[in-house]
């Protein structure tokens, strides 16, 4: 069994297929309706009339992803929710092909047998199997080190969502290693176009290919065309966001970046991992590969963009600017560490070989077997590890309930639910395709709107807490977000607010009719 990744091969052939369906099984896939997906798809299953998610408060604020909302809508139109998974699996051989694509063209397979033990080693280290068992030996997501950046910043995760095209910015770097600056140019404007989150990143990786084209031809014309072929592409999505999400504003959008920064988002704020044993390892990856790199094409761009990530973080955290920690200048870790980890991995798997001359081709049938053994077990955990991620999600303490809503749905439905944390009935909404007052999860990030997700949080959090229920604040609820039904955790005693009755119950919440008139 040849494991070698042959990267001289175009993308889209059956190898590149291939190799796409090894990885995206030893990675794991995540079900539909996880974690963020439950915030970014709202937009466009609601445009495409799911359920009654039209009539949601959170689906007609201003869509922060427009390009990434068109492609939800035309599948949940025209198409099936499988291909969600398909455009994650695509995606993640994009990842795949592109990392390994610059570690092998930065330290090529000279020796016989490496490009296979580098195939099986970086298989290894993105294993979703491996991952969790390290976990649940030490605590702590080892391997994540290796594949995601500081302040739980990453491009590739098991599930399709606008910031997986981070990997166009990976392909982007391989294709410029390739002399095609044009097309690496288009990737970095297609990046940021539909993660507006990645636009700082995008664009520090177009200076420095402009750096590095000038550095090697001496010719500023040559160095500036790149850079505003990527300008010209992004434009329209930087127009999209001037217009309406006023990035100069005032006070609505100072509270509104503080609102992200210090309650919705704060685990990516790199002032709240700074000083992490994590961020330390990370940046020690990263110097390893510079080091690696200092007399290989891809040395330059590797200084530039890390001065820049390190010199912007710092002046972020010195001078406490929001409006600098929403740029996520931090994020081009999600470039810097999972290319560098497979740098060092190239480099190291190189210099093991080096020492053993002529040994090599002896153990043709050892690395033969051994890689493909290394692969098979790999494919095996990470189907192992997916169906059981899919068979925890469908026991979840909500999920019966969510499934008695979606079938019971009514026109004009809305209700009220417990989700004050990441995880609480974060799915509730697209899986029951009924609108909700509010959930932690999914946060909105035009100013105004902004405002309102956190009041309408404090709000809930206010009748959720209470020790009694609050039947005024129900009438409050009632006239201002026109709520129908409220979900109470099973033990709930319900009884002294008279418009409530009961229509569903299990061992985890109840389902309560709030009748009108309150």
């Amino acid at each position: 069994m040849n494991l070698r990744v042959d990267h001289t091969k175009p993308f889209f052939s059956f190898h590149w297929l291939i190799w796409t369906l090894i990885f995206a099984v030893v990675y794991g896939l995540d079900p539909l309706f996880s974690s963020n997906q439950n915030q970014y798809l709202l937009y466009g299953l609601a445009k495409a009339g799911e359920g009654f998610l039209a009539g949601d408060w959170m689906a007609n604020t201003t869509d922060p992803v427009p390009l990434f909302t068109g492609i939800t809508y035309l599948t949940a139109r025209f198409a099936h929710s499988f291909f969600f998974y398909g455009y994650f699996v695509f995606l993640a051989g994009i990842y795949f092909y592109s990392v390994s694509g610059i570690a092998r063209t930065v330290f090529p397979a000279t020796v016989f047998g490496t490009s296979q033990l580098f195939s099986a080693l970086f298989l290894l280290m993105h294993s979703s199997w491996i991952g969790n068992w390290l976990f649940r030996l030490t605590g702590k997501e080892v391997l994540d080190l290796f594949s995601n950046g500081v302040a739980r910043q990453y491009a590739l995760d098991g599930y399709f969502q606008p910031s997986l095209f981070g990997v166009l910015m990976l392909l982007a770097v391989y294709q410029f290693l390739r002399d095609k600056p044009y097309h690496a140019a288009v990737l970095l404007a297609v990046s940021a176009s539909f993660h507006s989150g990645s636009l700082f990143s995008a664009g520090s990786l177009t200076l420095a290919f402009m750096v590095t084209i000038y550095l090697r031809e001496k010719n500023l014309t040559a160095a500036l065309k790149p850079g505003m072929v990527a300008l010209l592409l992004v434009l329209p999505i930087l127009i999209y966001v001037m217009i309406n999400f006023n990035p100069f504003g005032g006070e609505p959008l100072a509270e509104a970046r503080r609102i992200h920064t210090e309650f919705r988002t704060p685990h990516h704020m790199i002032i709240s991992r700074l000083g992490t044993e994590t961020f330390y390892l990370r940046l020690a990856i990263v110097a390893t590969a510079l080091f690696l790199l200092r007399k290989t094409a891809l040395f330059s761009i590797w200084a530039i963009i890390t001065t820049i990530a390190v010199a912007a973080s710092i002046l972020q955290v010195l001078s406490g600017s929001t409006g600098l920690g929403m740029l996520y200048p931090w994020r081009l870790s999600v470039v810097l560490v999972p290319v560098s980890s497979a740098i060092i991995l190239a480099w190291g798997i190189e210099t093991f070989a080096a020492w053993l001359p002529g040994k090599l081709q002896q153990l043709n049938k050892f690395w033969q077997y051994g890689t493909a053994g290394i692969v098979l077990i790999l494919i095996f955990g990470g189907l192992l590890h997916t169906r059981g991620h899919f068979d925890w999600y469908e026991k979840r303490e909500h999920s019966a309930l969510t499934r008695f809503v979606e079938t019971n749905r009514q026109p004009g439905d809305v209700y009220l639910v417990p989700g004050l944390d990441l995880n609480a009935f974060d799915n509730f909404r697209l899986e029951s395709g009924v609108p909700i007052v509010v959930d932690f999860k999914s946060v909105p990030y035009k100013d105004i709107d902004t405002i309102e997700w956190y009041k309408r949080i404090q709000n809930i959090k206010q009748f959720y807490s209470a020790p009694f229920i609050d039947c005024e604040l129900l009438r409050t609820f009632q006239n201002e977000y026109n709520v129908t039904h409220v979900v109470l955790p099973a033990d709930t005693d319900a009884s002294s607010c008279s418009a409530l009755s009961r229509i569903y119950a299990d061992e985890y919440y109840s389902i309560y009719f709030l009748a009108e008139n309150l």
